[in-house]
């Protein structure tokens, strides 16, 4: 047997066949190191949508069906985000005839009305769906570009032009007038009273009113939100809250921000992920890998986290120790995850999708590091008190982010990356002295069941 180096009961190694790590049902041993290798080897040289199409795309495309296929007409950035996943993830044997019309219908518009660069994405997409006869690019441009002068000369008339909505997604919220934002402001009010006196059923049909009226009404949005979870009708309060991000103002940016931390709406937020995605809320865990090397990390991490809106609801140990921290996430986490990350302040932090169904946490932080025996850890998160400017950096730029996560997409998607990218960074990693199966078997698989 060799020697161990310990650091906070962190060994560098270990019996023949001794447990690296645990899975819900199943161990996985230094046994089978070798085959495992193999199997990332082939991964890496499949094709995206036939390693991953089926189990991945609604992980990575779940919101895609209703905004960029939907119905509705999206923007061109998301439609554009869409079909990326569409050619990384999607099988098209899986598509329904109606999901493939849907789907050829968003990217022929991509096709027609988005740069060049879109068109070459879209034209690839829609040759693999079989559509290959498409019309000319410039006719269509021009056409585009007459509607939106006809739209743009309408609109400064005060003329309403068909086909030209207020706002981009499934809520028209175009902003209220002087008069309507009075009158809505009155209806909040009473709302709001009706909401203090438990009368949800009144505090619904004024504040429904109040939306009606002054559909881009920012307050009247949230309140509606709020009467509507209290009532337990989780669809129409997350319809409310998407409605609020559309409206993409401070105003609505803010109230997003306060909705995670308001408490009438404990009774759904933790079941809902509709108000996960526009709030950014997440029943979050913070584990610590390190024990006493890792605990004063630990301690700025949690307080850091509450000052932007993020509660900790679990801390604790966990039963190994890590090189470098890690966060796993459910899909509708990603973008809290994304700020998380800087918060952390770690250039090797590691990014997980939570891929089994029974979790209950949408974010699962481990804290990690590489601890030399006889030095002191380094502090990698300084003291909320001390980092100020920091975390109101770190907010400023997640408001924006509330009020345009269309935005944010594609940096979110590239800084907290896929599963194909993990597979690149543990094949990267295998040059590195001391990372090679331990690191392979980390990154490229599914990790730890977390702290059970």
């Amino acid at each position: 047997m060799g020697e161990c180096a310990s650091a906070a009961g962190r060994c560098s190694c270990q019996e023949p066949g001794a447990t690296l790590f645990a899975y819900p049902h199943t161990e996985v041993s230094l046994n089978i190191a070798r085959p495992l290798a193999a199997l990332v080897a082939v991964l890496l040289l499949s094709p995206p949508q036939i390693a991953h199409a089926q189990d991945m795309w609604p992980a990575h495309g779940w919101d895609c069906t209703d905004t960029a296929f939907g119905e509705a007409e999206a923007s061109l950035d998301v439609v554009a985000r869409c079909v990326r996943l569409w050619e990384a993830y999607r099988d098209i044997a899986l598509t329904s005839p109606d999901e493939r019309r849907r789907a050829i219908k968003a990217m022929e518009r991509l096709y027609l009305e988005g740069t060049d660069r879109d068109a070459h994405l879209a034209r690839h997409a829609l040759n693999r769906l079989g559509v290959a006869n498409l019309p000319s690019r410039k006719d269509a441009m021009l056409r585009a570009e007459h509607k939106r002068r006809s739209a743009a000369a309408a609109a400064s008339a005060g003329d309403v032009v068909e086909g030209a909505p207020a706002s981009t997604g499934r809520c028209a919220v175009p902003a209220p007038s002087r008069s309507e934002k009075v009158a809505a402001k009155r209806s909040v009010t009473a709302g709001k009273r009706a909401l203090k006196r438990k009368k949800n059923r009144d505090a619904i049909g004024i504040l429904q009113a109040a939306v009606d009226s002054a559909p881009g009404y920012a307050p009247a949005r949230y309140y509606a939100s709020i009467a509507y979870a209290l009532s337990g009708d989780e669809a129409r309060m997350a319809e409310q809250l998407e409605c609020l991000v559309a409206i993409g103002t401070p105003e609505s940016a803010s109230l997003l921000r306060r909705a995670r931390e308001d408490r009438q709406f404990k009774g759904i937020r933790d079941s809902s992920p509709g108000f996960k995605h526009a709030t950014g809320y997440a029943r979050i865990k913070l584990g610590n890998s390190l024990g006493e090397y890792g605990e004063d990390n630990i301690d700025n991490i949690e307080d850091s986290l509450e000052r932007l809106g993020w509660a900790v609801e679990e801390v604790t140990e966990t039963p190994r120790a890590y090189g470098e921290p890690h966060i796993w996430y459910k899909p509708e986490a990603k973008r809290s995850a994304y700020f998380i990350m800087k918060v952390l302040g770690h250039p090797r932090t590691q990014t997980h999708l939570i891929d089994w169904s029974d979790e209950s946490f949408d974010l699962i932080i481990a804290w990690g590091d590489g601890v030399k025996k006889g030095r002191e850890p380094r502090l990698y998160v300084r003291d909320p008190d001390d980092s100020t400017s920091h975390l109101d950096d770190i907010e400023r730029a997640e408001k924006e982010a509330l009020r345009k996560p269309e935005a944010f997409a594609s940096e979110v998607d590239k800084v907290v990356g896929t599963p194909e990218r993990a597979v690149d960074r543990v094949e990267g990693n295998l040059n590195r002295a001391g990372r090679t199966v331990d690191r392979l078997q980390k990154t490229g698989e599914k990790l730890d069941r977390m702290f059970k």
